[in-house]
């Protein structure tokens, strides 16, 4: 995703001011998705252990999509 946005900032504007901010937006952003992505991986794995949900129940969650606890 900061790829994409670096990417669109380096060819779309030529002035050096707003390509550092364009380069410096897009490594924040992906800094915050890199943490939220974290932590929402660590919540997952913390329910699978309390709950006793292992990889055999699969099945079961199939239809929660990205909501499963044991999609990461």
């Amino acid at each position: 995703m900061g790829c994409l946005a670096t990417r669109y900032v380096i060819t779309h504007y030529h002035e050096e001011e707003l390509r550092e901010h364009g380069v410096r937006g897009s490594i924040v952003c992906c800094c915050i998705l890199m943490w939220t992505y974290t932590r929402s991986n660590k919540e997952k794995e913390e329910q699978c252990a309390r709950e006793g949900i292992d990889e055999s129940m699969k099945d079961r969650y199939r239809d929660l999509a990205d909501k499963s606890p044991l999609f990461r």
